[in-house]
């Protein structure tokens, strides 16, 4: 009897056992019909962005488009600016070389005017210097074998230089 006891608890074991798989498969059928609908949802938002980065892309290429032909048309105009601003280079050069004629000739007839009042300063009435200077030279070509008369003049030219340097030194300072 006592085997026949045992046999009723044996399938009340397994009929426990079986519900509580029943329960197990439910729960994990209902677990992958979730995961399923969350990739399904993830799908959907994936080609949801899919879609909105292929139109993003097609307006970029579209902008990039653009750009390219404004860059084209940027570039014509610069080639045409820069072949007039060498046009105006060379005008501004020309320009430069006019004004650099001009100063000079500025500075020759400064250059010229300062040589004529010294000209005629020198010619109304001649600084002591300049005759002894001229002095000393006569005696040189009237005697040029007397060396007495040589050394007499190189002492008065040495003399008649430091003179003149003194008063051309108190001229430029007159001057400034």
């Amino acid at each position: 009897m006592r085997y026949v006891n045992e046999k009723p608890k044996v399938t009340k074991v397994k009929k426990n056992e079986y519900s509580k798989y029943g329960k197990l498969v439910m729960e994990q059928k209902e677990e992958f019909e979730r995961q399923i609908s969350n990739v399904y949802k993830e799908k959907q938002e994936d080609s949801k962005t899919i879609s909105k980065l292929r139109e993003e892309r097609n307006m970029l290429q579209e902008k990039l488009a653009i750009n390219k032909v404004q860059i084209e048309e940027y570039k014509s105009t610069i080639e045409v600016t820069s072949t007039q601003t060498t046009t105006y280079d060379i005008v501004l050069n020309v320009r430069r070389e006019e004004d650099e004629g001009m100063r000079k000739q500025n500075d020759s007839r400064k250059m010229r005017m300062r040589w004529e009042d010294l000209k005629t300063r020198f010619s109304q009435d001649p600084p002591e210097f300049i005759r002894r200077r001229l002095e000393s030279a006569r005696t040189l070509l009237d005697n040029p074998h007397d060396t007495k008369t040589g050394q007499e003049a190189d002492l008065e030219s040495s003399q008649v230089q430091e003179i003149s340097d003194q008063q051309l030194k108190m001229e430029g300072k007159e001057l400034e």
